[in-house]
């Protein structure tokens, strides 16, 4: 073999090599996570969707708890929110209308598009839990869910003109943090 060739074979091994060193410490591609919401209290439109859509997510987390959950005390927590949110969302299409608001998917305004992102990649993960994680994975996305709401409320009693948006709000904020209140217990 001649030096020129030996050379060359010796090059091209080791960037082989290397290329094949770099695969392997190279990191992983990162997960892509939601980005934060940030709902503009002032616009009717956005708030209404936001609040129909998350209250849509607290219902698909209580129907996954009452199918997943043999715990009596559990059953009965997702069986009174059930309730409280089934009339919830009943009053939030009916303020939508009230409105001409519309709650369809492809006229949500982009933060109600990016919230409802947000809560089914929560949702998912929840519905993914083992049965043992369940249950405390279910209560803790439900105060974390329902402090973002509270926290929604202020900026909304704040900033939006709304008289009636507001008065359904001052109906709904107990029910929520009763149901925190309730989540933190068990």
């Amino acid at each position: 073999m001649s030096i020129v060739k030996a050379i060359c074979a010796g090059l091209f091994l080791s960037t082989f090599a290397m290329s094949a060193s770099a695969a392997e410490t190279a990191p992983p591609a990162p997960i892509e996570q939601p980005k934060p919401a940030v709902v503009d209290a002032r616009n009717l439109t956005e708030v209404v969707q936001v609040l129909f859509l998350a209250n849509a997510s607290q219902l698909d987390g209580v129907t996954l708890a009452l199918e997943r959950n043999p715990d009596e005390a559990l059953q009965l927590f997702a069986e009174d929110m059930r309730r409280d949110h089934l009339w919830m969302q009943e009053t939030l299409a009916a303020e939508a209308q009230r409105h001409g608001i519309s709650l369809l998917r492809d006229d949500l305004t982009l933060t109600s598009q990016q919230v409802k992102k947000n809560v089914d990649v929560d949702f998912e993960a929840l519905s993914q839990k083992s049965p043992e994680d369940f249950r405390a994975a279910f209560l803790r996305l439900t105060v974390y869910q329902h402090r973002k709401i509270l926290k929604l409320y202020d900026q909304i009693e704040r900033l939006n003109q709304d008289a009636g948006l507001k008065g359904r709000i001052t109906i709904f904020r107990p029910l929520i943090a009763h149901e925190i209140l309730t989540a933190e217990q068990l």
